[in-house]
């Protein structure tokens, strides 16, 4: 039986083990704390307990306004499972004053590492995920900064592009087989699994297209490897810069092992195929419209690497541990680590001569582990200026800090 087959069907024991090793950081670090936080700007909200950005892979910052940020704000307690009962606001923050300059919104369906997809679509539209009881479904909520109108799409959003469409995954897959990045709010039916697609909808036209069935990668699947796999989902839909192409995860199981391939969608020849089989791949973003950066094992080493989509040739960055880049200029980029041996979560610019250089450490407190995780998720301002993270507090509470980019002044 696999430490992977254990952790997905023995939740409490996966609980009970994580909180060990927590605790066993916890010792280690002693009274040793982290001066990060003083020297940033730290984003706390009045009457709420926790604040926090969400994902990685868009910038929270406002395309034409840096000193605004997109938030998630909320009065659940942050070291328990996301639970549709707490609800989260989409709150429009001035970094500088610490103020709400505006709420934008509601939502139940939400969880702690991506909040409810709260992304700019536009310079000043934003968009947002919801559960709507009487259709008993999940749709997206778009609206402009400027304006109180908002319209209900009807499909939730997982990724956007350029030219004003969204695409939608099974939010109810995830919460079956990822409920890290699920919502919570829906009975969880065998049908909408089977049905499980990348969806594209267009907002301005009001038009749908179903892109790809699970079950067609799923069919791929076993015809190439000649294995069945089971509790797949789709995650981690990213367009590429102009909007030609998604790079997504396709996970699975296959006799209690997981496995995890990337691939590549074209948008306008609507053909996909594999770039890489179970190379544990687990975070990317674009460095370019041809190369992928990404983290994963190839070769029995685990690190940064490069893929050209096109050729699909793999060149390692270097071997390092996990974490969440985004590109910071041609040869650069910005990540984030696990906490480490006592409970730190490093911050880390990395140089065009492939240097980690540590820019910044958070303390992760005891109970924040597993779905409650806070993973610092780094992103960067339009201008590059600042570095927004997501972090824990001593109080058991999540906050974000915003760190000015001297990086950037080199």
């Amino acid at each position: 039986m696999s430490i992977d087959f254990i952790k997905t069907n023995f939740p409490l024991l996966k609980i009970v083990y994580r909180f060990f090793k927590s605790l066993q950081k916890t010792i280690k670090r002693g009274n040793k704390s982290s001066d990060s936080i003083e020297n940033s700007i730290l984003i706390t909200l009045d009457n709420y307990k926790n604040v926090f950005c969400g994902y990685y892979d868009h910038s929270p910052f406002c395309p034409i306004d840096e000193n605004l940020i997109l938030l998630h704000a909320t009065n659940a307690t942050a070291f328990k499972s996301p639970n549709s009962k707490y609800k989260v606001d989409i709150c429009l923050v001035n970094i500088q004053t610490g103020k709400i300059v505006k709420k934008l919104g509601t939502t139940d369906s939400w969880n702690w590492q991506q909040g409810a997809r709260a992304n700019w679509i536009g310079s000043t539209e934003y968009i947002y995920n919801i559960y709507d009881k009487q259709s008993d479904s999940y749709k997206s909520v778009v609206g402009d900064i400027n304006s109180s109108k908002q319209k209900i799409l009807p499909l939730s959003v997982q990724e956007y592009d350029n030219n004003g469409n969204i695409y939608s995954i099974s939010y109810e897959a995830l919460a079956k087989h990822r409920p890290d990045y699920g919502y919570k709010n829906k009975k969880i039916l065998q049908e909408v699994l089977d049905n499980n697609a990348i969806i594209k909808y267009n907002i301005k036209a009001g038009e749908q297209n179903i892109l790809l069935q699970i079950s067609q990668i799923r069919n791929f699947t076993l015809y190439t490897d000649g294995k069945k796999p089971i509790n797949d989902k789709f995650n981690h839909l990213l367009c590429s810069p102009s909007s030609k192409s998604i790079v997504f995860l396709y996970r699975y199981f296959i006799n209690d092992l997981r496995y995890t391939d990337l691939y590549l969608l074209d948008l306008n020849k609507r053909t996909w195929k594999r770039l890489l089989a179970n190379a544990g791949v687990s975070h990317y973003c674009w460095k370019d419209e041809n190369n992928l950066l990404f983290t994963g094992n190839i070769n029995s080493v685990f690190g940064y690497y490069e893929i050209d989509i096109t050729t699909t040739e793999v060149n390692i960055v270097k071997e390092f541990e996990d974490g969440h880049p985004t590109i910071s200029s041609e040869n650069e980029f910005i990540t984030d680590s696990y906490s480490d041996s006592k409970g730190f979560r490093h911050l880390y610019h990395v140089d065009k001569n492939k240097k980690f250089i540590k820019v910044a450490s958070f303390i992760e407190p005891l109970l924040f582990q597993g779905e409650t995780r806070c993973d610092l998720h780094p992103s960067l301002s339009t201008s590059k200026k600042y570095i927004q993270v997501d972090i824990a507090l001593n109080s058991n509470k999540k906050a974000v800090a915003i760190i000015k980019n001297t990086m950037n002044e080199i």
